[in-house]
């Protein structure tokens, strides 16, 4: 699969009526170098997922049987953290929120450019490939670098919000915190950069790669927060004509503070 040092990927694909089994194997193999494990329908894409685990799904969103946001959400239920693309004619803003807080890594509208679907799918495959191999690192012991405590540590915190980067899994003052991949994503990005103001456009580039409208880094900032501030202080705060500012630890400790404007 080109120049990345990656092995061929294992590849399942969700077929539709427009997306049929042969126009995405063709598709597979000539941009992708890759022969493909087929779904039909959207309980078969479920049950392959969990029989073959695959590297990587791509799918259409309306499979026959069961569309693929209830196929995803349903996986992701089952801690199931295989890299998701919806590739389909639905591209629309509501249709790409919707796959996004089902569980997808991306979302790709038809027409697309065959480089640029090559281009993402490479990076879903290597930052897989770098969270299995750091799962695997911190349960076979724990001073592997890679693992807590080592050098380039998983867990980072925050304020009282950690993140292990290691099984994926995001607490607040001890709490959890349930996310969706792209939720953790925009979640790993703000914590990058705690206290510091970062543009909607930022955002989008670094989480989305600058691929959807800034009503979807609203919308999911909105989500963020619904899920985050229930368990502490406003961690989310917006500037005006700016952007949004991540600091979990603004109203805290002594003395006053000036009130945060949030949205």
């Amino acid at each position: 699969m080109g120049s990345d040092d990656l092995p061929a990927p294992r590849l399942l694909i969700g077929c539709s009526e427009a997306v049929t089994p042969e126009r995405a194997r063709e598709l597979c193999l000539a941009v992708l170098q890759a022969d493909p494990l087929i779904a039909v329908t959207g309980p078969e894409l479920a049950e392959r997922a969990r029989t073959e685990q695959p590297d990587l799904i791509l799918t259409a969103v309306d499979l026959p049987e069961e569309d693929g946001f209830s196929v995803v959400r349903g996986l992701r239920r089952d801690g199931d953290t295989v890299p998701v693309v919806f590739v389909t004619f639905r591209a629309a803003q509501h249709d790409v929120i919707s796959g996004f807080i089902a569980g997808a890594d991306d979302y790709i509208g038809w027409p697309f450019d065959t480089t640029e679907l090559q281009l993402r799918i490479r990076a879903l495959l290597r930052r897989s490939q770098w969270e299995r191999g750091a799962r695997a690192a911190a349960t076979a012991d724990p001073r592997t670098p890679g693992a807590r405590g080592a050098a380039g540590p998983p867990v980072r915190g925050v304020g009282d919000i950690e993140m292990d980067t290691a099984t994926r899994t995001v607490t607040r003052a001890g709490a959890p915190v349930d996310l969706s991949p792209t939720e953790y994503a925009l979640l790993g990005f703000l914590m990058d950069h705690p206290r510091q103001v970062l543009s909607r456009e930022q955002l989008r580039e670094a989480v989305w790669g600058g691929h959807v409208g800034l009503e979807t880094v609203e919308t999911f900032v909105r989500y963020l927060r619904r899920k985050l501030d229930p368990l502490g202080p406003p961690a989310i705060h917006t500037r005006r004509g700016h952007g949004y500012v991540f600091d979990p630890d603004a109203g805290q400790g002594p003395g006053p503070r000036a009130p945060q404007r949030r949205d």
